[in-house]
């Protein structure tokens, strides 16, 4: 029964870095409106420029939340 709550909390960990990602993304697209100028490229422009604090947290609670999650499969066995 243990190894359930393992694969929850990683399913958790794995959620949090999903919603850090998105909000790069929609604050980068935020940020993008005031553009004069828009290119295919400009979001990711921004998106870079942002800074990449989300994107460092969702690596790392993607990494737990798979650590997690595997170690909760292997103790299932």
């Amino acid at each position: 029964m243990n190894y359930y709550y393992e694969i929850l909390i990683g399913a958790v960990f794995m959620l949090i870095s999903s919603i850090l990602i998105s909000a790069q993304f929609i604050a980068a697209s935020i940020f993008s409106i005031n553009r004069k100028s828009f290119s295919p490229g400009a979001i990711y422009y921004v998106f870079n420029s942002a800074g990449y604090l989300l994107v460092i947290l969702s690596i790392c609670f993607f990494i737990v939340g798979l650590i997690f999650i595997l170690t909760g499969l292997k103790n299932k066995k």
